[in-house]
């Protein structure tokens, strides 16, 4: 059987809510369809369609690569269209360059491992930015999305606790999202 895989790091409550109540600043427009909570999470490695044979391996790989890495931190800066501000399709919150790097050391470490294990997925050669999806833009005129001037917050940050294997589920409704195994980050 395939499975839909992805590894991510996943959000604190405690920054789950305060993501809850930005969103909630910011005005519904016909078009934005918001995420739901179970969206919010930073892909690290997409993996795609994967045989169910694979999963130990690429948990190993996360742990070796997990093994050699204290969590970093995760600083989340503001809010924006993306992936482009001049073609935008979605609204992401957005982390700072430091972050940014960290994770795609951690990216580049566990697609060394992935390969190690034989796992097979398409590499994501684009240099890393962290963002997370909080809602999708279709039919919008550029004139008619909100700004997001107003809205407070930021920055914070949080510390991911562990490494986590997603399987995404489509449905009629959309995705749906579950965790098949944390991996946790080494101790310092």
């Amino acid at each position: 059987m395939r499975r839909r895989l992805f590894i991510a790091v996943n959000f604190p409550e405690n920054i789950r809510e305060k993501i809850e109540r930005t969103t909630e600043n910011i005005p519904e427009v016909p078009g934005i369809r918001f995420s739901s909570e179970d969206n919010w999470y930073v892909t690290v490695v997409f993996l795609g369609e994967q045989e169910e044979e694979f999963i130990p391996g690429i948990i190993n790989a996360m742990k070796d690569a997990a093994g050699d890495f204290a969590s970093p931190l995760v600083k989340i800066t503001n809010i924006a269209y993306g992936p482009s501000e001049k073609a935008p399709r979605m609204i992401w919150l957005n982390g700072d360059s430091e972050s940014s790097e960290k994770l795609s050391l951690l990216r580049d470490k566990l697609n060394d491992e992935l390969f190690n294990n034989k796992i097979r997925f398409k590499q994501e050669m684009r240099s890393f930015k962290t963002h997370i999806t909080l809602a999708r833009i279709q039919g919008v005129q550029d004139g008619d999305l909100p700004s997001f001037e107003n809205i407070k917050g930021f920055p914070f940050s949080f510390q991911p606790q562990s490494l986590d294997l997603m399987e995404s589920s489509l449905s009629h409704s959309g995705a749906e999202y579950a965790v098949l195994q944390k991996v946790d980050f080494k101790q310092e």
